[in-house]
């Protein structure tokens, strides 16, 4: 009982920390997911399944906030 929800909260700080930092690494690498991959020590399977479970970013670009209000 107490120990599941210690437990939950510690995945959830992990998948924060895991989401963080692939972030961090695949804007430092110019959005490379094999240069991303081989820095975090990791397969590009592996890491494409993060980036989409995550639902992280994967290019440069900013996320178009425009409207197509007249």
């Amino acid at each position: 009982a107490a120990s599941d929800v210690y437990k939950r909260q510690g995945s959830m700080a992990l998948e924060e920390m895991d989401s963080y930092i692939i972030q961090t690494a695949l804007e430092k690498t110019g959005y490379n997911v094999t240069a991303t991959a081989r820095a975090l020590g990791t397969t590009r399977e592996t890491l494409r399944y993060r980036i989409q479970k995550y639902q992280l970013r994967t290019d440069e670009s900013e996320p178009d906030s425009r409207t197509n209000d007249p």
